[in-house]
């Protein structure tokens, strides 16, 4: 009997699309600068921070195609890990990369054809036009590729002679884990979407500190608290992989956190431009204390949405 693995498949789909990915970017970075540039010596610095970044970009990618390769394969009962699995899943990555390709030239082709004279190069409105929204348009196209790829040759694969069940011991585990990789996901995707921003209008220097080794201490820390805070509320067992759940309660974690963490913001902004500060210090401690206030709301807000969602206490809450 083959051994099924719910994420096996997928994690393995996100290696490949990770190795496959870095070498694309990082091998066609290499010959745009070098064609331009000869003085290797002079940008070797700058090609080995672009290259760790590259890297560390790709982690967004990994953990959003994770979790569409895992709906879709469980959807169509693909779970054994086998060469022609694997051949097909490989297939599928090059497939994206076309995509993606296409998104990123097509973009750079509209703005040099038609907004060139009307943005300014050194505007953060080129990175948006030419990065930014095909970035996020390859997100949207595609995980619908890779989901209908996947559904339409699933005959090709190679499957189990069981169907894949969740049961108590998996279900729990399933869903958290999926919850978290889309939570994580859409938090560090904004996030390097603005540092995209801040590193094109800086000329593209990047800081192994403030780019690289910042974030993903970050990220890690982020990670680490969001299990601890949530990691108790998937208690309930589903029978059926949620899928609509669970986007439903990072829509709704996401909107609280947003509302939360604006009020938190503007507060601030008012104490700055409304309250004559006799000491700085006191300034500081005050904005301390609201951030340490936003934090705990924060991880309330995310306890109190997953256990409406997730939690055997409250069974009934697709209406929420």
């Amino acid at each position: 009997m083959e051994k099924v693995s719910f994420f096996k498949l997928p994690f393995i789909f996100v290696v490949l699309l990770f190795v496959l990915d870095s070498l694309i970017c990082n091998v066609l970075f290499m010959f745009n600068v070098l064609a331009v540039y000869d003085d290797y010596l002079t940008l070797l610095p700058f090609l080995s921070r672009m290259i760790v970044y590259q890297l560390f970009r790709l982690i967004p990618d990994c953990l959003f195609f994770f979790v569409v390769c895992s709906i879709a394969l469980y959807r169509s009962n693909i779970h054994i890990v086998t060469l022609k699995n694997i051949a097909i899943l490989l297939l599928n990555i090059c497939l994206l990369n076309a995509i993606s390709y296409l998104l990123l030239e097509s973009a750079d082709f509209l703005y040099r054809s038609m907004l060139s004279n009307i943005i300014p190069s050194d505007s953060w409105l080129v990175f948006l036009f030419i990065g930014t929204i095909p970035s996020y348009l390859s997100y949207i196209l595609g995980s619908l590729w890779l989901y209908f790829f996947i559904k339409f040759f699933s005959k090709w694969f190679d499957k189990s002679k069981q169907p894949f069940e969740l049961t108590s011991d998996n279900s729990r585990l399933i869903h958290l884990t999926l919850f978290m990789v889309v939570f994580l996901f859409i938090g560090l995707e904004v996030t390097s979407s603005i540092m995209d921003v801040s590193i094109y209008q800086n000329k593209f220097y990047i800081s192994y500190t403030t780019n690289i080794i910042l974030p993903l201490i970050t990220f890690i820390i982020s990670a680490l608290i969001v299990i601890l805070i949530i990691g108790n509320s998937f208690t309930q067992t589903f029978m059926i992989l949620q899928t609509g759940r669970i986007i439903r309660s990072i829509a709704v974690a996401f909107l609280l956190l947003f509302l939360v963490n604006c009020f938190f913001i503007f507060t601030i902004f008012i104490l700055d431009n409304c309250v004559d500060w006799s000491h700085s210090s006191f300034s500081l401690l005050a904005k301390i204390v609201i951030g340490l206030v936003s934090f705990i709301f924060s991880c309330l807000i995310l306890r109190y949405v997953t256990q409406r969602y997730f939690s055997r206490r409250n069974k009934y809450c697709d209406s929420f």
